[in-house]
C-alpha cells in the first residue's frame, strides 16, 4: 500500500476526526493565518500551526502538500474572503467605467465600492483575523505578495483611481488619482478591528456599523467635493 493511501487512513479514521474534511482545512487555514500574521512565514512553525487547529502535524502536508503550500493557501484564502462579497460590486463599476460614466455617476459608483469594501474591511470577521498577514505581506513581501497585489491590491486600486479620475471630469488616470484611491483604501482599512491606534482615539472598541457610517460619510464629503470643483 502506498504512502498517500497510508496517509487517506490516518485522516478519514472516523465521523467525528479527519472524516469532516472542509471543517479540518479550515481550522487549518485560520490557524495559520493567524500564525503567519504573528510571526511571518520563517518564524511560524507546521507543529504550532497544527497544535492551534487541533490537527496532527502531517495534516498539513496532507491538505496543503507542506509550509509553502499553506501559505499559499492563506493568500487564496484571504483573497476569496475580498473577492467574493466585492465581485459583483466591482464589475458592475468596471462595467461602467467601461462604457462611459458622466461625474455624478462616477462618484456614485465610487461610494458604492467603497460601501461594499468597508463592509469586509470593517464587519467581516474573517477579513479581521487576517489583519496581521495582510499588513506582514504589505511591510515584508513574501510567497503570499504576488497573490494578493495581482488579484486584489493593484486592481483594486486602479478601479478606485479610474473611478476618481471620472469624478473629476477625466477619462484618464494620473498619479494624484491613484494616491487618492490609495489614501481612501487606507483611510477604511485603518478601521478594521485590531487597528488600536484608530480604536483608542475614537474610543471604540469595534467600529461597527456606526463606526462604517461616519468613516463613509467623510469619505462621502470629499467625493462630492471633487464634483464641486
Amino acid at each position: 500500500m502506498s504512502a498517500r493511501a497510508n496517509t487517506r487512513q490516518v485522516y478519514r479514521r472516523s465521523d467525528t476526526g479527519y472524516a469532516k474534511s472542509a471543517d479540518t482545512r479550515r481550522a487549518i487555514l485560520r490557524a495559520a493565518i493567524q500564525a503567519f500574521g504573528r510571526a511571518g512565514y520563517s518564524a511560524a512553525t507546521t507543529r504550532q500551526i497544527a497544535e492551534a487547529a487541533g490537527v496532527n502535524q502531517p495534516a498539513i502536508n496532507y491538505y496543503f502538500g507542506g509550509k509553502d503550500g499553506l501559505y499559499k493557501a492563506c493568500a487564496e484564502e484571504i483573497l476569496a474572503n475580498f473577492t467574493g462579497p466585492l465581485g459583483e460590486v466591482s464589475q458592475r463599476a468596471y462595467t461602467a467605467t467601461q462604457s462611459g460614466l458622466d461625474r455624478d455617476g462616477a462618484a456614485a459608483q465610487l461610494k458604492e465600492l467603497l460601501s461594499a469594501l468597508a463592509d469586509v474591511m470593517i464587519l467581516s470577521e474573517e477579513v479581521s483575523e487576517a489583519a496581521g498577514f495582510i499588513n506582514r505581506e504589505m511591510r515584508e513581501p513574501g510567497l503570499a505578495h504576488q497573490i494578493l497585489y495581482r488579484n486584489l491590491w493593484a486592481p483594486g486600486i486602479e478601479l478606485a483611481a479610474s473611478l476618481i479620475a471620472n469624478a473629476k471630469g477625466r477619462r484618464s488616470v494620473e498619479a494624484g488619482d491613484r494616491v487618492d484611491a490609495i489614501m481612501m483604501i487606507s483611510g477604511i482599512s485603518v478601521f478594521a478591528p485590531g487597528h488600536s491606534v484608530s480604536m483608542q482615539v475614537m474610543q471604540w472598541e469595534a467600529a461597527g456599523e456606526a463606526g462604517k457610517a461616519l468613516v463613509l460619510e467623510r469619505l462621502g464629503v470629499q467625493i462630492d467635493g471633487w464634483l464641486r470643483a
